[in-house]
């Protein structure tokens, strides 16, 4: 994770020098016009900067076609925590009944813990592959 943040980081960085330095003559301006460089600039030649605040963009509505939401009554959670609970019960009888059948019973935990580190393995692997 933080080799990804470095480099977009870094990327960043990389792009606001290389928008501040003129494609004529190749030397390094600050061009205050620059929302990016603006908004990073506190003070110049000495003198202090107003706050940066970004201008208000105009947003363009289209009132002809008003969709009307159908009102969708609440949900019973009451009911929703209920048949959660259910299922899981269910779920945990099955893989119990299902597990007292294996004949050696002290592997069935080993398989269990293996399969959970795993599984944890492969998802913190993935998170710093992607």
């Amino acid at each position: 994770m933080g080799t990804t943040a470095s480099y977009l980081f870094g990327g960043n960085v990389t792009n606001l020098l290389l928008s501040m330095t003129d494609k004529k003559t190749k030397k390094f301006v600050v061009d205050l016009d620059d929302p990016a460089v603006r908004s990073i600039c506190v003070a110049i030649n000495g003198e202090a900067l107003s706050p940066y605040v970004p201008p208000i963009q105009a947003t363009i509505s289209n009132k002809k076609e008003e969709k009307i939401e159908k009102v969708v009554p609440p949900k019973d959670i009451k009911n929703e925590y209920w048949q959660s609970a259910l299922f899981t019960t269910a779920g945990t009888t099955t893989l119990l009944g299902l597990s007292s059948l294996v004949p050696n019973s002290p592997m069935m935990s080993t398989f269990a813990l293996s399969c959970w580190v795993g599984n944890s393995c492969v998802q913190v692997s993935i998170i710093i592959f992607y």
